[in-house]
């Protein structure tokens, strides 16, 4: 900005508050203290004390917690991240945010979560105080609130006038909410900082009761909480709980899994976080689920009686529906989706769905949809309607595509424009001209005409201003086009203005008369003001000696004038410091341009901490490269003898530091890290270091010399299991011999383990008990496949029907082939057995059976027991070799089931009742049951005692019977002992794999892998896996894990230790 002068008073006046400006006092988190002397005289004490309790908030080292103290930036993301769970970090950086400040981890999650973002000239303002609307903008956002329902909640407030248009929805959605609440004089006051207390109570109230533990959470009984909930962690269950408010499934639950049973959610269910696995709904009641996840897609599963009322859906998603009877599971579903053209999923029952925007929607196999509407914004949306699946009717108000092989009943036609690739059976055109096309024939409808066919062939927010220093003009809403300053060229534009030596120079693109200008340099700390006079010039560089001669290092803000005109210009000075007598280089510098150096290899991208352990003192002819702004290099040479810096170049066009630096895990030693290419630059340099502060070493070539990298990417295979490395990039003009500045940093941490890569989601697996294979199902796929760990040569067999339950007896598998759906309501059941050769794995023969097959087993004579799928009390069966029907007995409907290692008793826990039951089954050696049909088998003597999961897993011994809850029972042929409770592991497990030999077994549960003493069933160790896990098998020296990682199903290769 250039400025008028009217009098040398002006300038440093403007000065001074410019040097108040540009300063600022950071508020750091002290260590946790307990007793905090400042709470308890708070109005916000319950909130206070409550948030220390969890460990939310912490004293300071004199035991305050300073409620009314300002929040700034940092500290408002880090009270977000802590009560949300927040922990996946960005890698994109902002220019002031140093990886050494107490808060860059805090702002990077928040980058991450997506509810607080930087200013467009890559900043992020950390110390910047957050004012009330700002506040009220992030809650609103991370609670998804509904901002039209609250048009009018500030009406009451005397400054509701004043609020400005891009904070008001916010405001209103928070008041209305009871999250936020405004001031005795009935103010709101939405440009005041919020304080300490406002934020936590804010929060507090927002947040409601945290549940940031995995495992099974919430009472035997039913019980109610007034308020919200928020759940924080992946691998959680909730039970028995009726939620008078909101639950909030927070992006701190990341890919993992989360779990409702028995669950009633008044308010809304917000899904902000899980993976493609994930959210399990089981007999529980959802109001309005909301799905809004920041980045990915996530799962939603209704199962059982559950009832989800009305789904809102803004992001990927797969939504499944696996309920009883078609009065249940996702009764209103509308896409919102934020992304247009953005992938959803339907799987199941569905009774109404709503596409507002622009959305791919697939429709999968066995989907039944009784009414679909294209909102009149859904315009290009592509619906895909695979086999088996059914549009019972379509209402389109939008031209869209719909294509597929599954079948239409019905479509409602009132725009023109949309293609349907398939048949429909019956169709109706709306009262004004329309055009569609049908199956390859173009039908046409004038008003008042039927619809003729015709030969084929025939002819959208606004982003709320970054608020950085609290604004002293008490209207909020400033006129936004003050009246234009005096259009100015008189005086020059500097490029750059620095302190070199005893002299000032300036920069300014292009040959300049100095001998008219003049520049003041001015002192913040000591309000002192140091003259020059105009020497010479060269090109376009002036230089201006200072008439004091030397002046003490400090933060310069000099003035550029001339006689008529004045600019303001933060000036870097190249100085030095003095350590325990030791001189090394330092610049001073306190604006906000971008500024880095280098000392001959040494580096220096942050001013706050220039002498690192790796600083060598300064030694005569020692250069500094000075990287400025966007386009200026300085270079200095240290002259010893004065004890001082010498200018030896300035020059524009600098070869610029490499941008977009990821660095991306490949295998358990390597990393990939890429670039953007860098203009006119010949190669590139890559440092790394095993600690963000710590030492850079070059990357060097097999002659010892730095590695000239001429791609844009670099895969460092040098790493062990589970290291994290940071590397920094330069780009180099070899020509003009010039290293750019070095780049922000990458890091990545190398896998845990090895891996084979899946393209496929595994249903069921099993171990071959004497080969090195696992075998898999998928049933999406209708394949078998079998992966041997040793050599990792992966097979696969496709099969005539979806393949579900796997087992494995005498050298066969025997696979579970889908022919419907599992139902809650069947009056017909069917379903088939592929009999494969483990060997060669080729199918050996198929049975059809007259049961929907839910999980098998087979005993030592070859007899095949099934469970069902569908029906509720339902059947047990058993069938020889050829199909034929053995013995029935009663079992629960999608029970699953064990074969004990005696081969003459069954085991079977159920999945659709709680609390949870197990049976035990006898087996006579005709295939037949020993008890009586009904109700089969005989109970467990807990009758809902000890909690359980669906999985369940016997020990090779015959021993105990592991359930998922971490409950163990023995098993032994006495009834009476039968399935008797022995103790309870300290943790729950996806899946257990045992080597008795060695006296071992292991559990798996999220990225754990327990190990235990298996005779004290005791907890002796830990393993962990790069994915969520979900199945385990043992291997001699290697466990062989299936987790989820990224989205994708993959197996991992853990050594023993």
């Amino acid at each position: 900005m250039v400025w008028r002068k009217s009098s040398k008073k002006v300038i440093f006046t403007l000065f001074l508050i410019l040097s108040l400006v540009i300063s600022n006092v950071g508020i750091v988190y002290g260590q946790s203290a307990q007793g905090a002397t400042d709470v308890s005289n708070s109005w916000a004490k319950d909130s206070l004390s409550r948030w220390l309790d969890q460990g939310l908030i912490t004293a300071d080292a004199s035991k305050k917690v300073r409620p009314d103290s300002k929040v700034t930036r940092a500290e408002m993301a880090a009270l977000i991240n802590r009560a949300y769970g927040f922990t996946e970090q960005s890698q994109e950086d902002f220019k002031d945010v140093s990886p050494k400040k107490w808060y860059y981890a805090e702002i990077a999650k928040a980058k991450s979560a997506g509810y607080l973002s930087g200013n467009q000239d890559g900043s992020f303002k950390p110390d910047s105080v957050v004012t009330r609307q700002e506040a009220a903008k992030m809650i609103s956002d991370l609670m998804k609130l509904d901002v039209a329902k609250a048009e009018g909640a500030l009406n009451g407030f005397k400054d509701a006038d004043r609020i400005p248009n891009w904070s008001k929805p916010a405001l209103q959605a928070v008041k209305s909410a009871g999250y936020m609440s405004g001031y005795t004089d009935q103010t709101i006051r939405p440009a005041t900082p919020i304080t300490r207390a406002e934020a936590v109570v804010m929060l507090d109230k927002a947040v409601g009761t945290i549940i940031s533990s995995n495992g099974v959470t919430g009472p035997e009984t039913e019980k109610t909480i007034k308020g919200n909930v928020t759940i924080t962690k992946a691998g959680t269950t909730l039970q028995n709980t009726v939620i008078e408010g909101d639950l909030n499934l927070t992006a701190g639950i990341g890919q993992g899994e989360v779990s409702l049973d028995h669950v009633t959610v008044k308010g809304r269910t917000i899904i902000a976080g899980g993976g493609e696995n994930s959210i399990i709904v089981t007999d529980s009641s959802l109001n309005v689920a909301i799905v809004d996840k920041f980045r990915g897609k996530v799962r939603l599963l209704a199962k059982g009686n559950t009832v989800i009322q009305n789904t809102i859906v803004n992001s990927a998603v797969k939504l499944e529906s696996e309920v009883k009877d078609n009065s249940k599971g996702f009764v209103n579903v509308e896409f919102r989706n934020k992304v247009k053209g953005e992938s959803v999923q339907l799987q199941g029952y569905f009774t109404k769905v709503t596409v507002v925007t622009k959305v791919t929607v697939e429709v999968l196999e066995r989907t039944e949809i009784g009414n679909l509407e294209l909102a009149s914004g859904a315009g290009e949306s592509t619906v895909t309607v695979k086999e088996s699946a059914t549009l019972m009717k379509v209402v389109l108000n939008a031209a869209v595509t719909i294509k597929g092989s599954g079948t239409i009943k019905f479509v409602l036609v009132h725009v023109n424009g949309t293609t349907i690739e398939q048949k429909v059976e019956a169709y109706e055109l709306g009262s004004a001209t329309i055009t569609i096309t049908i199956n390859g024939t173009v039908v046409v409808k004038t008003p008042g005409a039927p619809g003729t066919p015709i030969t084929p062939g025939t002819p959208g927010t606004s982003v709320p201003p970054q608020t950085t220093i609290p604004n002293p003009n008490p209207n909020p809403n400033p006129n936004p086009n003050p009246d234009p300053e005096e259009e100015l060229t008189d005086l020059p534009e500097a490029e750059g203005i620095f302190i070199v030596g005893d002299n000032a120079y300036s920069y300014i693109g292009e040959e300049t008369n100095y001998s008219d200008l003049q520049i003041f340099l001015y002192d913040a700390v000591t309000d002192s003001v140091y003259e020059t006079t105009y020497s010479t010039a060269y090109g376009p560089i002036g230089e201006f000696p200072i008439n004091e001669g030397s002046i003490p290092n400090a933060e310069y803000i000099a003035s550029l004038e001339n006689e008529d005109y004045y600019a303001l210009y933060d000036v870097p000075m190249l100085g030095s410091v003095s350590v325990n007598d030791v001189v090394y280089g330092h610049v001073f510098y306190g604006g906000l341009e971008k500024l880095s150096y280098k000392i001959n290899d040494y580096n220096v991208n942050d001013l706050s901490a220039q002498q690192s352990a790796s600083a060598k003192p300064l030694a005569h002819g020692d250069q500094m490269t000075m990287f400025f702004g966007e386009n200026l290099t300085l270079v200095a040479l240290w002259n010893a003898s004065e004890n001082k810096w010498e200018l030896h170049s300035i020059s524009s066009g600098s070869v610029s530091a490499p941008l977009n630096v990821k660095a991306l895990t490949v295998t358990d030693t390597d990393i990939n890290v890429t670039w953007n290419a860098v203009p006119d630059a010949d190669y590139y340099y890559i440092y790394y270091s095993n600690a963000l502060n710590g030492t850079y070493a070059p990357v060097l070539d097999k002659q010892g010399e730095k590695a000239r990298i001429t791609g844009t990417s670099y895969l460092d295979t040098s790493n062990l299991p589970n290291t994290q490395r940071y590397y920094k990039v330069t780009a180099v003009i070899d020509a003009l011999h010039l290293e750019s500045a070095e780049s922000k940093v990458a890091f990545a941490t190398t896998y845990h383990n090895k891996h084979t890569a899946l393209n496929f989601t595994v249903t069921d697996s099993v171990q071959d008990p004497i080969l090195p294979v696992i075998y898999m199902t998928d049933r999406a796929g209708q394949k078998v496949y079998s992966l041997n760990y040793e050599t990792k040569e992966l097979k696969s067999l496709a099969v005539s029907l979806p393949p579900e339950s796997i087992t494995y007896a005498n050298g066969e598998l025997f696979v579970a082939l889908l022919k419907m759906p599992h139902s809650y309501v069947a009056s017909v059941e069917s379903g088939a057995i592929a009999i494969i050769n483990a060997g060669n794995l080729t199918v050996t023969k198929t049975i059809d059976i007259n049961l929907d097959p839910y999980d098998l087993a087979v005993d030592r004579n070859g007899y095949i027991y099934v469970s069902s799928g569908s029906d509720q009390w339902t059947d047990l069966k058993s069938y020889s070799r050829v199909g034929f029907g053995v013995g029935t007995s009663g079992i629960r409907h999608q029970s699953y089931i064990l074969m004990h290692p005696t081969l003459d008793k069954i085991y079977a826990i159920n999945t659709d009742t709680s609390p949870r039951d197990i049976r035990a089954y006898n087996l006579n050696t005709d295939g037949t049951f020993v008890e009586p049909a009904y109700p089969g088998g005989y109970d467990s003597p807990y009758h809902g005692d000890h909690t359980m999961t669906v999985f369940m897993k016997l020990s090779p011994d015959g021993k105990y019977l592991f359930n998922g809850a971490g409950t163990i029972f023995q098993t032994v042929s006495s009834k009476a002992d039968d399935m008797k409770f022995v103790t309870k592991l300290t943790a729950g497990f996806s899946d257990v794999a045992f080597d008795i030999p060695n006296n071992q077994f292991f559990t798996i549960s999220n990225t754990n892998v327990g190990v235990y003493n298996y005779n004290e069933l005791k907890q002796t160790g830990i393993y962990h896996t790069d994915g969520m896990g979900s199945g385990l098998f043992e291997a001699k020296s290697q466990l062989i894990a299936i987790t989820t990682l990224g989205g994708k199903t993959i197996v991992e290769y853990i050594n023993k230790k």
